[in-house]
Formats: structure tokens, C-alpha cells, sequence
């Protein structure tokens, strides 16, 4: 009976304790605090789905979101360059419309030579859509300049969305007639407490406005199009479901969906249109395909066999080329099922994204959020899995280098990989008994 109690507290009390004093660059501390936290998070699945009750779990969920609020993100320095946008907008400058590099000058405050010196794209313009940009903004304006104010209070907004999570789910779940235990696969897993409210990574954000599109499929369908659209403005990768989404609807729906869906995104990008048209936003997008790599398993098969053919990487190839193979392959399995089956949509999500995720040469741990809450909707438990592994990627940064470990790589997604062909198999052979 007490178990649940002690597990949960030396869990919070463990991912927390070790976001405080975590470091980047020391792979094996990241490692000895990870493994016993995953294991932990592992016995309350197993508690929770045994527990009558699942309000103790909830409660945790709470306190560590609550928690989280005062750490540092010491796993990623992503988060300064959310200030240096919020302070370029606060200046009434467009954030899309520069490079920090072209921004900076001699004569800039001590404030700015500070962030400048943090940011890990300063040649890059900024690639965060408007949602979050108004975030940063009144982070920085409510902070007063104060770099761990600022902080603060972006951390704050940040635990509005996750702890309404907290209570959002379990109620989409009774809608989906789901049992409540499955929501604990989303709130309490490591990897999306560490990356939203530690890291502040946004795929959080995204997803809370995903669930509430989960929500008003079934209660203001009609309306469905706000939660989406909210969720595109705030990352921009639920343009993949789109083809999905507009299979199922009536020509009639379909209509009145894109009509709002365009109108919301429209004035969402208003304000910032004068940069979007410079192109400098797009343009840092396509770095995802044609400069940068982390943490690749479909695309890293390609780059070997570029690698064997040419003899050098051949990324500005490859990586429009598996772009295009994942576009092929998401409009196939967006339109499988037949229209208007909305039962299937939760796992047709989960595999749209992983489809993306595989051939993207860029596989962040934080990009997994999204799979981890389509997999809650699905007795599908790799996703689970391939969030323990990808712990591995941290080893990346290891001694201060950002140099990929390939056989870390490479073990992360053979057990992933081993995993989802062990449930696949079940899964059929269940189907044909």
C-alpha cells in the first residue's frame, strides 16, 4: 500500500534533485541519473495500472511540473536564444528579419553580448513560430532585463500548459473511454518532464493544444480547428496530420476547417510578416534537411550508402531526398483508412510522426514528446521505450564536443526497432487467432 508513496517521492525527488545538477557535458552522470529515474517511472506504470486510484499520481505529476519551474535548463542552451528573441522583439524589431550575428555590434549592452555569446545558431534566423515568440516577449518584458527572472517567468507559462495537461488528460481519456491509468504514460515520463519544463522545449505547448483538439473532435467539432491551428502556430509539425485530418471530413467540413484554419494561421503571422517575407525563417528551416544532423537512424542508413557510392556525405542530396520519401509515405498512410473512421486516428498520429521522425536527419529527444501522447491513446509501448533510449544521444556532448557516438546510435534503435517488430508481430498474430 505504501509502496506507490515511497517510489513516487524518491522519483520526484530524484528527476528533480538531478535536473538541479545535471551537466551537459558529463554524459556518465547524465546516465547514473537517468537509468534508476526510467526505472522508477517503469514500477508507476505498473502501480498505476494495478491502483484504484490514480489521484496520488496526478498529485506528483503536479509537484514535479511545480518543481521543475525552478531548475535551470542545464541539459540545453536552446533557451537563450528564446530570450534574444524576446529582447529584439521588445526593441519593436521582427525576430525573423536578422541573424543575431548581423544584430550585434560593439556598442550593443552588456545583456546582448552575454546571450550572444551562449547562442548555438547566432548565423541562423530565428525558427520559433509566433506563439512562442509572443512567450519570449513577455517573458523578457515582465522580467525587466533580468536573465533568471526572465527565466522564471517563461518557466511559469510554460507549467500553465503543463500542469493543465495534468488535468486534461484523464478527461479526454474517459471521452476515448480509456482507462485513467494510461494518462501516467504522458505526465509522468522522464523524458517530457526533463525536456519541457526543464529544457522548455515547446513540443509540450504543441501537444496541450493537441489534446484539446483530441477533445473537441468529440465535444465542438465544429470548432476543431482552433486547438490545431494553436497547436501549428506553436511548432509547426501537426502540418502532418493535416492530410489525415482533411481525409476524414465531409467536402463541406473539409472547407470550413481549412477556411479557419488559414484565417487563424494568417493573423497569427500578421504581425510578423515583414521578416517572414525576407525568407530568412524558411530559410533556417530547410537546415533541418540540407546542413544538419543529430541522433538519425533512416536517414544515417542513407547517409552509408551515400557514403559507400561517393565517398563523402552527400546531405544536400539526401536530406530533400528522405524529406521526399517521408511526404510519399505520410500521404499514403494519411489517407489508408476510409473516410470519416475516426476510431483509428490516434494511431494513424503515431505513425505519421514516427514515419517523420525516421527519415529526418534531425532526431532531438524532445522530439518525441508527440509519440509519447498518441502511444497513451495505443496499447503500443515502443514509444516508451525509445524515450529511455534516447538518453544515449546525450552522449553527443559529452567533454564539451558535439560529436555523434554511431554505435550509441546505433543501439538506440535496434532495441527500438527490435521492440516495435516484437509488438507488430503480436499485435498480428493476435489478429489472425
Amino acid at each position: 500500500m505504501y509502496l506507490k508513496y515511497l517510489i513516487g517521492t524518491l522519483f520526484s525527488f530524484s528527476l528533480v534533485f538531478g535536473m538541479l545538477s545535471a551537466s551537459q557535458s558529463d554524459f556518465v552522470s547524465i546516465l547514473l541519473w537517468l537509468v534508476p529515474v526510467n526505472v522508477g517511472y517503469f514500477l508507476l506504470l505498473y502501480l498505476s495500472k494495478n491502483d484504484r486510484s490514480v489521484s496520488f499520481y496526478l498529485f506528483i505529476a503536479v509537484v514535479i511540473r511545480i518543481s521543475l519551474v525552478f531548475t535551470t535548463p542545464n541539459l540545453s542552451d536552446d533557451y537563450f536564444r528564446f530570450f534574444w528573441d524576446g529582447h529584439v522583439s521588445i526593441q519593436g524589431k521582427n525576430p525573423y528579419d536578422k541573424r543575431p550575428s548581423e544584430l550585434i555590434t560593439s556598442s550593443a549592452i552588456e545583456r546582448d553580448h552575454y546571450l550572444f555569446r551562449h547562442l548555438n545558431s547566432p548565423e541562423y534566423h530565428s525558427v520559433y513560430p509566433p506563439f512562442l515568440q509572443y512567450l519570449f516577449k513577455y517573458s523578457v518584458k515582465m522580467g525587466n532585463n533580468r536573465l533568471d527572472i526572465d527565466l522564471l517567468i517563461l518557466k511559469v507559462f510554460y507549467a500553465l500548459f503543463s500542469i493543465g495537461m495534468v488535468f486534461l488528460l484523464p478527461v479526454i481519456l474517459k471521452l476515448y473511454d480509456l482507462k485513467p491509468w494510461r494518462a501516467m504514460i504522458y505526465l509522468l515520463n522522464p523524458l517530457v518532464l526533463i525536456e519541457e519544463m526543464g529544457n522548455l522545449h515547446a513540443e509540450g505547448i504543441m501537444v496541450f493544444f493537441l489534446a484539446l483538439f483530441f477533445l473537441f473532435l468529440k465535444k465542438f467539432p465544429r470548432y476543431a480547428f482552433l486547438p490545431f491551428s494553436s497547436a501549428i502556430v506553436v511548432k509547426l509539425t501537426p502540418l502532418l496530420l493535416l492530410p489525415s485530418i482533411l481525409w476524414r471530413l465531409s467536402l463541406r467540413q473539409r472547407l470550413n476547417f481549412c477556411f479557419g484554419l488559414l484565417l487563424f494561421i494568417i493573423l497569427s503571422f500578421y504581425p510578423y510578416a515583414d521578416g517572414l517575407m525576407r525568407g530568412g525563417f524558411f530559410k533556417s528551416l530547410t537546415l533541418y534537411f540540407n546542413a544538419l544532423e543529430f541522433n538519425a537512424f533512416g536517414y544515417n542508413l542513407f547517409k552509408y550508402w551515400g557514403y559507400l557510392i561517393y565517398g563523402y556525405n552527400k546531405i544536400k542530396l539526401l536530406g530533400p531526398l528522405t524529406a521526399c520519401i517521408s511526404f510519399i509515405l505520410i500521404l499514403y498512410f494519411s489517407i489508408k483508412k476510409g473516410k470519416g473512421v475516426w476510431e483509428s486516428f490516434p494511431l494513424q498520429c503515431l505513425i505519421l510522426y514516427f514515419i517523420h521522425l525516421f527519415f529526418s536527419p534531425v532526431v532531438h529527444p524532445w522530439y518525441l514528446i508527440p509519440l509519447v501522447f498518441f502511444s497513451v491513446f495505443n496499447r503500443i509501448y515502443f514509444v516508451i521505450v525509445w524515450t529511455t533510449f534516447s538518453m544515449l544521444s546525450y552522449s553527443h556532448y559529452h567533454g564539451g564536443m558535439n560529436k555523434e557516438q554511431y554505435y550509441l546510435v546505433f543501439i538506440e534503435y535496434a532495441v527500438v526497432l527490435i521492440v516495435l517488430w516484437t509488438e507488430f508481430s503480436q499485435k498480428r498474430s493476435d489478429t489472425m487467432a
